[in-house]
């Protein structure tokens, strides 16, 4: 997907991403998207049915917070010293024989 949409993940200074960092990145992403309403919905003892919705409702809002973040990146990008990046398209004619 991030081909078609010609972005890329980098490290914050435009580097390339160590292996290290991109699992820091998806476990971080895991809990930020993931985590944090299932630990809320488990706090609060919410049934199954309202457990879904509110990690649907925080599929809605978690993006929405990049409007308040600098540069408008994910907080989880943020904290992990990643950054999302217009990608160059690729070449895709085909090679001479």
């Amino acid at each position: 997907a991030m081909q078609t949409w010609r972005i890329r993940v980098v490290a914050a200074p435009g580097g390339r991403l160590s292996q290290g960092r991109a699992l820091l990145r998806f476990t971080v992403c895991c809990i930020a998207w993931l985590g944090v309403p299932t630990a809320l919905a488990s706090a609060l003892h919410w049934p199954p049915l309202q457990s879904v919705l509110a990690v649907l409702a925080w599929f809605a809002i978690y993006p929405l917070l990049t409007l308040f973040a600098p540069d408008r990146q994910f907080w989880h990008d943020l904290v992990c010293g990643t950054r999302l990046v217009v990608a160059a398209p690729r070449d895709v004619r085909p090679r001479p024989r």
